[in-house]
């Protein structure tokens, strides 16, 4: 199993990974990969871009707080130095979750099709490191050795941006996009032509969710 990445995109709401830090960087919750990305939904232009209906955005309000306590239940039965023996465990709670997604918010097959997109595209380089998704894009064992390579520097950059900007969000939300572009070419520099029409089509047209702030 990979060892896991601190974030960069914990500066732009937490939605690759959905882990939280302390003041020092320190990792200290990490939310289910499910949860996280369903926030996407409460983002006005992926809500339009799915082309949800009212009835279904406010279903949408009411799944996400029914998932939010059912995976911390779960997750607070397990010691917090087990969990990650115990990820296969979570990981199933994740995919029955995910199938609550669908059928309560009521998505049809296009709509449920766009949003796995538009949540692919919002993990950015972590994608890569998915063995769901390295086993779809048929990775050849040279092209996973290489993707380990860069996943070590992704982690390295990690932590070094971390340190350098501890507690200054806006400077992390600033330096965060450039850097995962970066990691994101250099995974995509390893695939083949076939490889790289295949992630297209996994991914779709780019659509960045957009969280408008709240006024004071």
């Amino acid at each position: 199993m990979p060892k896991l990445p601190l974030p960069l995109a914990i500066a732009s709401c937490v939605l690759s990974l959905g882990i939280q830090t302390n003041a020092q960087g320190q990792v200290i919750q990490r939310t289910s990969k499910l949860e996280s990305e369903a926030l996407i939904l409460h983002a006005p232009n992926v809500q339009k871009e799915l082309g949800l209906s009212k009835d279904q955005i406010n279903k949408v309000h009411r799944v996400m707080d029914e998932q939010r306590f059912r995976l911390r239940k779960n997750a607070e039965v397990l010691p917090r130095d087990l969990r990650e023996k115990h990820g296969e465990t979570l990981q199933k709670l994740e995919s029955s979750l995910a199938a609550d997604i669908q059928y309560t918010v009521g998505m049809n097959d296009k709509q449920w099709k766009r949003f796995n997109q538009i949540t692919l595209q919002k993990r950015g380089p972590l994608a890569f490191m998915d063995p769901d998704i390295q086993q779809e894009l048929d990775l050849t064992d040279e092209q996973k050795a290489n993707f380990a390579k860069i996943e070590d520097e992704y982690f390295k950059a990690s932590m070094a941006l971390l340190k350098a900007h501890v507690g200054e969000i806006e400077k992390l939300i600033e330096k965060t996009d450039p850097i995962d572009r970066a990691f994101i070419q250099k995974y995509r520099d390893q695939l083949t032509h076939a490889q790289l029409d295949q992630w297209v089509s996994m991914t779709g047209a780019p659509c960045e969710p957009f969280f408008p702030r709240r006024s004071r």
